[in-house]
């Protein structure tokens, strides 16, 4: 049968074969997860504002599935989360420029940024994205607790869910903290369910001295804490630490869940510090990188 580059056929395959090299270092990229049914979940009900098979420019050889990339695209501000290069040999940069190539054509005109997370020791990735000009960004760490490694500590007398009347000083608060985020706060109010969670801490007046944003899934037996965020006017008072403990509680509150993670820049050494502090490993590195059309 030859070599074909085509959209993906079998979707469960296709996270079949992407949760199988992401669980080696040398082939893992940050955005796609380890396990197939987690990644098969998110191919067929959370990945991109495209169709999820259109979105997928995937190398059959031989009948055979070798190669996949595809993007997370988010028609709202043309950006696109890229899922690869996935290639069963790390070696054939030609099939990572083909497959690259047919994904281009497919998305000219819907997206003007392509991200990336890389792990550190995907050299292939790496080296690929070098000779696409790709400009560096950031490097980060992610760091789990398992439910058995949670540390006792000092919680919150209480939490605050959101409610409308919070949503000017949760954007105020939210986009000075992080101006330059993949989710700004009318993103994470839109993304909120019953597993998506915002809790605040709040002064006796009722004013907003930090937040929480939590991703649960429970179907997964996972969760993130995707930002903690504290007014200036409140730092360096432990609410950080009590937003994160607060979060744990109310993540293993789900019997299902066993282990949550969070990413974090490598630079900010304060925040992993107090990450670890309540008990948080270091699971990988990553490294983000852009390219821009």
């Amino acid at each position: 049968m030859g070599v074909l580059i085509q959209q993906p056929h079998d979707l469960k395959e296709l996270a079949h074969f992407i949760a199988k090299l992401n669980q080696n270092p040398s082939t893992h990229i940050g955005y796609a997860g380890d396990e197939t049914e987690e990644i098969y979940d998110t191919l067929t009900s959370d990945f991109s504002d495209l169709d999820p098979a259109s979105s997928f420019s995937v190398c059959y050889e031989d009948g055979h599935l070798v190669g996949a990339m595809g993007v997370d695209v988010d028609l709202s501000d043309g950006t696109g989360e890229v899922w690869g290069p996935f290639i069963m040999e790390v070696t054939r940069y030609s099939l990572a420029e083909e497959l690259w190539k047919d994904v281009m054509t497919k998305l000219q005109g819907h997206i003007r940024t392509y991200s990336f997370y890389i792990h550190t020791r995907n050299d292939f990735a790496q080296t690929f994205l070098k000779g696409k000009m790709a400009k560096k960004g950031e490097e980060h760490l992610v760091l789990h607790i398992n439910r058995d490694n949670k540390q006792e500590g000092q919680t919150l007398s209480e939490t605050y869910p959101y409610t409308s009347a919070d949503l000017e000083a949760f954007k105020a608060l939210h986009n000075s903290t992080f101006p330059k985020t993949y989710y700004n706060a009318e993103a994470i109010i839109g993304r909120l369910n019953k597993d998506r969670t915002l809790l605040f801490a709040k002064d006796s007046a009722g004013s907003i001295q930090g937040y929480v944003y939590i991703e649960a899934s429970p179907n997964h037996g996972e969760a993130s804490i995707e930002y903690v965020g504290v007014a200036r006017e409140s730092r360096r008072k432990g609410i950080g630490k009590m937003l994160i403990y607060a979060a744990l509680d109310h993540i293993f509150s789900y019997e299902e869940i066993q282990e949550v993670s969070i990413c974090v820049a490598k630079r900010n050494e304060a925040a992993i510090a107090l990450y670890k502090g309540v008990g948080f490993i270091k699971d990988r590195e990553l490294e983000h990188y852009l390219i821009n059309k």
